[in-house]
């Protein structure tokens, strides 16, 4: 417990860690603050005319949804129809200023929530194409949260910080020889740091997942997490038979597992290279040339290294095809990753994360401090 409490005083005290997390924090939450935009921007600007509506046909479309939908469009239309027609009347001279204001007033209070409307019916359209799994609601919340591939450097700068200098301080200062020296250091030491890096960047990530969760709550909302996971677009043809809020779930786990992997690899970088430039051109290059390097989106989920897990949206899509404007066909663009190759990532992930573990215990073993106690035995 002794060595624990020194390694998290070295970390968050000496090393300024604790620093590190709070101006994290704050980045984190500003740069949501600032570049943070709505997927369906017409419902997040209408979002109370929109939710206007929702409060009547949210969840599955039924009959009831139909109907009410189709009556709200004919009378939208019948409405558009008498302005226009009023307006020619008013312009003709054929009815006076007085009956032209008393006209318009029911046909703008009908038309002032117009867009919102239209914003629900194109999602209502969507829906209506596989009214099994695609159920109506705000979306913006859970796409914010889910549907956003992207890579969150901010994060990963906050791991090289705190992460890496459990193994290069000792380098850099040349205390690992005094460090193997000792009954209780080499490869007794080096557990207890692979365990505390480990434990650090479980809890990190679940902040960091947090954080978001918080965010996109407070923004948007993030009401209806039993609906299906395919009422985002985003995943519209999955075949995974999950919530939305069990894809978050999933997804963070996901990206807890790619953050520990990224820890490892930065542990098992450190005790090989010894050099704080070098370990951060390893990590940047292994997370960005799968990113950029092939065309099919699905493949950089199968490349080995953290990128795949760090990402995680992916692992819950469908197929996705684009329009090839040489041959006017349509050409395969993402893949479906199937839950058994999920698992076989995982394990594979797993196994990796044994064996660099492995070298890196090899390489703090005290070889001779052991052949010195069996020679005294």
């Amino acid at each position: 417990m002794e060595v624990i409490n020194y390694e998290l005083r070295k970390i968050f005290r000496y090393r300024k860690g604790i620093w590190y997390l709070l101006i994290f924090l704050m980045i984190k939450i500003s740069s949501m603050a600032m570049l943070d935009k709505p997927v369906n921007e017409s419902m997040f600007r209408e979002i109370k005319s929109v939710q206007y509506y929702l409060d009547k046909v949210q969840g599955k479309i039924n009959q009831k949804t139909i109907t009410y939908m189709d009556k709200e469009s004919a009378k939208i239309a019948q409405a558009e129809g008498s302005l226009q027609k009023l307006n020619n009347s008013y312009y003709d001279g054929k009815i006076d200023k007085k009956t032209y204001k008393e006209r318009l007033k029911p046909l703008i209070k009908k038309l002032k929530d117009r867009e919102g409307f239209d914003a629900l019916f194109s999602q209502y359209n969507y829906a209506g194409e596989n009214p099994k799994n695609r159920f109506l609601l705000n979306t913006n919340g859970w796409d914010s949260l889910l549907s956003k591939e992207h890579l969150d450097w901010f994060f990963y700068v906050l791991l090289f910080l705190i992460i890496a200098p459990i193994f290069c301080d000792e380098f850099l200062c040349n205390m690992e020889g005094i460090i193997l020296t000792q009954k209780n250091g080499g490869k007794y030491l080096s557990l207890y740091k692979i365990g505390i890096a480990v434990v650090l960047t479980i809890v990190l990530s679940i902040l960091n997942m947090g954080t978001e969760y918080l965010f996109s709550f407070y923004k948007y909302g993030l009401q209806h997490g039993n609906y299906p996971l395919q009422s985002l677009s985003y995943f519209a043809d999955s075949s995974k038979n999950i919530s939305l809020f069990g894809a978050f779930l999933e997804i963070s786990f996901i990206k807890m597992i790619g953050a520990v992997e990224l820890s490892i690899i930065l542990l098992f970088s450190s005790v090989l290279i010894k050099r704080y430039a070098l370990i951060l051109l390893v990590i940047t290059a292994d997370i960005m040339l799968p990113f950029y390097l092939f065309s099919l989106g699905s493949t950089k989920y199968f490349v080995p290294g953290p990128l795949g897990l760090l990402l995680a949206s992916g692992f819950l899509k469908g197929n996705e095809y684009i329009s090839d404007s040489f041959s006017d066909q349509s050409r395969l663009s993402f893949q479906e990753i199937s839950m058994l190759q999920i698992s076989m990532i995982l394990i594979i992930t797993l196994c990796a994360l044994c064996g660099m573990i492995c070298v890196i215990q090899k390489k703090n073993a005290n070889m001779r401090f052991g052949k010195m106690r069996k020679r005294l035995q």
